[in-house]
């Protein structure tokens, strides 16, 4: 099953994203805008109304539809600016000469290419810095505990606004070090700097008593 994503939609052009949008929120999807239908560029919502900004809450990928070969951005593309600072990866619809956004792009959509499922794979693959982070944090302190680190599976679940992550060690360790990990698995998503409005930690071993699923 596909988690619901929450996209912030930049488009170059007022309605540029009109299709694109639609298709987003037939999936299900939820999406952000940084400028209302009327909007010519500045200000941006965010600036009318600090707490409208979608930046501020959580996005999981950023789409930009630029359908003209526009070398400089233009005033509605002002989000985008915000999503590169804040990590948020970005999926492109338009042609890549002289596009001044290039080298922020974490995937550009080829014609005819499926928007809504692009999103979600930009969106998953954009967790994958964090799982190396993890990893790097906990191996010392498994190694520690006689644990091969290579034996530890690390699952990441969101629902957009909520993070879940979870450790697998293959045999109980001591609940000190089961809190360790999750101080090294926190400060490894902090190091994202992107906002989570919650973020719980499970480790799990497989021979502990209760942990049979």
């Amino acid at each position: 099953m596909i988690r619901t994503l929450d996209v912030l939609v930049v488009e170059s052009h007022p309605r540029a994203a009109d299709i694109a949008t639609a298709a987003l929120e037939a999936a299900g999807h939820r999406v952000h805008r940084c400028h209302d239908e009327t909007s010519r560029g500045f200000p941006c919502n965010g600036l009318l109304d600090p707490a409208s900004c979608p930046i501020d809450d959580h996005i999981d990928v950023a789409l930009a539809v630029r359908h003209r070969v526009t070398p400089k951005p233009t005033p509605l593309e002002d989000g985008l600016r915000c999503a590169i600072r804040a990590g948020v990866p970005i999926v492109e619809d338009g042609p890549e000469i002289l596009d001044p956004f290039t080298p922020w792009i974490a995937m550009r959509l080829h014609p005819g290419a499926d928007i809504v499922a692009a999103c979600a794979h930009a969106a998953q693959l954009a967790l994958r810095p964090l799982y190396r982070n993890i990893a790097a944090r906990i191996s010392a302190l498994v190694n520690a505990s006689a644990v091969d680190p290579g034996n530890v599976h690390c699952h990441i679940e969101s629902d957009g606004h909520h993070l879940d992550v979870h450790l697998d060690l293959p045999v109980p360790v001591a609940r000190g070090i089961e809190q360790a990990l999750a101080v090294r698995v926190l400060d490894a998503v902090r190091d994202t700097g992107r906002t989570f409005g919650r973020v719980d930690v499970h480790v799990h071993t497989s021979d502990a008593p209760g942990n049979e699923e």
